[in-house]
């Protein structure tokens, strides 16, 4: 089960958010390289020549979370798993348009069966339902 989530521009929470996005070379915070959401980001400035630097790389969501909401740094992340404690940066002329990401839910061969199959289908369901736009709820 597969289906496509919007990728955004997230930052800290405040006027913080606009310095950040305005600032050049632009600072990034994300996952190591080979990430997808790194890989948006990175495509996404070279394509408008947008000079960038990043000034964080964790492999731990915690931890770009919190460098991101100490105004350190922007991410991209889907739109659907932003924290509230921070920011998605809508419609900003001075970062450009990320693009979308396939997420997946893949189970185990060895460890299908009704019950988690069943299990599968209903979270996968949350992403195919448009009023689920946040699951943290």
């Amino acid at each position: 089960m597969n289906w496509p989530e919007p990728l955004t521009w997230v930052a800290a929470h405040g006027p913080t958010a606009q310095h950040v996005a305005a600032m050049r070379p632009l600072r990034l915070v994300g996952y190591p390289q080979g990430c997808v959401y790194r890989r948006s980001m990175v495509e996404a400035l070279h394509r408008e020549n947008i000079e960038f630097e990043v000034v964080y790389a964790s492999q731990s969501f915690t931890g770009i979370e919190a460098a991101v909401a100490s105004g350190f740094g922007l991410t991209a992340l889907a739109r659907r798993v932003v924290p509230p404690g921070l920011q998605v940066m809508a419609a900003v002329d001075t970062l450009p348009a990320l693009g979308e990401v396939r997420m997946g839910l893949y189970v185990n061969e060895q460890a299908r069966g009704p019950e988690v199959d069943a299990v599968a289908r209903r979270i996968a369901g949350f992403f195919d339902d448009p009023t689920m736009s946040d699951l943290s709820a």
